[in-house]
């Protein structure tokens, strides 16, 4: 796709605000590489702090619009996760529009997946107690690959954790709510021209909310969290409420007072109050035992960092 150097000017800016939210001297996850169809695929790996023996894997999807970011965004998030639950964390480098749109992402996400999957010695990893999730962007990516995984049958995931994903990209930024505080149209309007064609818009694997009933049904459990002063809270609601028509439990939480983005790289009450459920979510469909210890790395408590 081609952009205007308007549209370039407004993508180097939207990348350098993501940038600003944290330092690369300081990242906890290990670069690794892993093999997919269309070339390597840089991942954060997140080791559990006390392994015995295999353990569940959570993957992490980074937010961005589909047009910037990396992983090493939610490195506190990342690492708090894993050392709360004792489990692995992954954390992909999806390719990016408008170089690489639609579906070069899924695609990567997917193949990383895979591999994980069909190698979890290298990961310590326990290959039937996987989860996925993401932010923003990496929530549509997280269903999205969901779904694959349940039309080609390679693998499957436990649940899936979707924090204030964009659902409907079929329709206008302009044409969807404005709550005070909500990201501009203008920068919405070109993340979803970066990513997709107007024709692949209403594509279930583009925009989740136009997903069939059959294309839904089976697909893991799923936490759906939003934020009040977000134009995407009324379409993720109606993407929960999808779900649990077509049989998947599926939990709906906003959070009214807060705005796209809240979750990651904050320790306000919200944030942290999100991240626990998150933890939670996960914990209860991998089986893995939840309470005040696990409770704690979420709190803003003396002692508990990123």
């Amino acid at each position: 796709m081609k952009t205007s150097p308007l549209e370039k000017r407004m993508i180097a800016a939207f990348w350098r605000s993501l940038e600003a939210t944290y330092h690369k001297n300081d990242v906890v996850g290990a670069e690794r590489v892993i093999p997919g169809a269309h070339g390597g695929i840089r991942v954060l790996y997140y080791a559990p702090p006390r392994p015995r023996g295999p353990v569940p894997v959570f993957f992490d999807l980074h937010g961005g619009g589909f047009i910037a970011g990396r992983p090493e965004m939610d490195d506190a998030f990342c690492d708090r996760l894993r050392r709360a639950l004792n489990i692995a964390v992954i954390g992909v480098d999806y390719p990016l529009a408008p170089e690489k749109p639609y579906p070069a992402d899924k695609e990567d996400v997917y193949d990383a997946v895979r591999y994980v999957f069909h190698h979890p010695e290298e990961f310590g990893a326990d290959a039937a107690n996987f989860s996925i999730g993401g932010h923003s962007a990496g929530g549509n990516i997280a269903t999205v690959v969901c779904m694959m995984a349940k039309e080609r049958g390679e693998f499957s995931f436990c649940c899936q954790i979707l924090d204030y994903p964009p659902c409907d990209l079929k329709i206008s930024p302009y044409d969807k709510p404005c709550p005070k505080g909500a990201m501009p149209a203008g920068l919405t309007e070109l993340f979803r021209k970066c990513y997709s064609t107007p024709e692949q818009a209403g594509d279930a694997h583009v925009s989740p909310l136009y997903a069939t009933a059959r294309q839904l049904e089976g697909l893991p459990p799923a936490l759906v969290i939003a934020a009040g002063r977000d134009s995407l809270r009324e379409e993720d609601e109606k993407y929960a409420a999808r779900l649990r028509a077509a049989g998947v439990p599926a939990e709906f939480r906003c959070f009214e007072a807060s705005r796209h983005g809240f979750t990651i790289g904050s320790a306000a009450p919200d944030a942290l109050e999100a991240q626990a459920l998150m933890a939670r979510t996960i914990a209860n469909y991998a089986g893995i035992e939840y309470g005040a210890p696990q409770a704690g790395y979420f709190s803003a408590g003396p002692g508990q960092t990123g």
